[in-house]
């Protein structure tokens, strides 16, 4: 699938499950892509992933897309069997502005934001500004075999930015956890001004 210009506003999302994408699916494999996706004043509560295939987005999955941005809304108690509350795959230019992230888990990793494989050849940028992550979970299991990484963010790759955000109990489980608030494999960090923290875990 591919779209352009995608509006989803003042909407509720509560009690859905898929199995990926448990509210929110975007799909649109390797030809083609989603082009200014604006997510505006919604709740996402109590939305399930199922599904167990190194995917997942309990309440919103997005691959191949370009332009995102999620102002104002709130995730809380979202429940994934893989990866995230948001899963973002092959995304860029994305923001999160004024959103607050509540007792989110993940089976694996990145209890609320997962972002996957950044896209080749654009610059992978993640913005995060005046957004709350409280007591989010990776690896929530405890299955040893599955370390969580990112209690509330897992990076693979990109390059982000986060100003004014605060982060509280988060927390990623499992013997060889890594990364109580936000587990990064980024290549350039940019932290700005007073982003709070408070962590079960290391922090980064």
């Amino acid at each position: 699938g591919n779209g352009n210009n995608i509006l989803i506003e003042d909407v509720i999302f509560n009690n859905n499950s898929a199995s990926d994408g448990g509210a929110i699916q975007f799909y649109a494999g390797s030809s083609e892509s989603y082009n200014t996706v604006d997510i505006v004043r919604c709740n996402f509560t109590n939305n399930r992933d199922f599904f167990d295939d190194d995917w997942g987005g309990s309440a919103i999955a997005i691959n191949q897309g370009h332009d995102v941005d999620i102002t104002d809304s709130i995730f809380d108690s979202n429940l994934c069997a893989d990866n995230g509350a948001v899963l973002l795959d092959y995304c860029d230019d994305v923001r999160f502005t004024g959103v607050n992230f509540t007792n989110n888990n993940a089976n694996k990793s990145g209890g609320a934001v997962y972002f996957k494989n950044p896209r080749v050849g654009d610059n992978g940028n993640a913005n995060f500004t005046d957004c709350l992550f409280e007591n989010n979970h990776a690896s929530l299991k405890l299955n040893f075999d599955r370390d969580g990484m990112g209690g509330a963010i897992y990076l693979a790759g990109n390059k982000f930015t986060l100003t004014n955000n605060t982060f509280k109990d988060n927390g990623a489980l499992g013997a060889l956890c890594s990364g109580g608030a936000i587990y990064s494999q980024a290549d350039n960090v940019n932290i700005i001004e007073s982003n709070e923290a408070n962590e079960k875990e290391d922090i980064i």
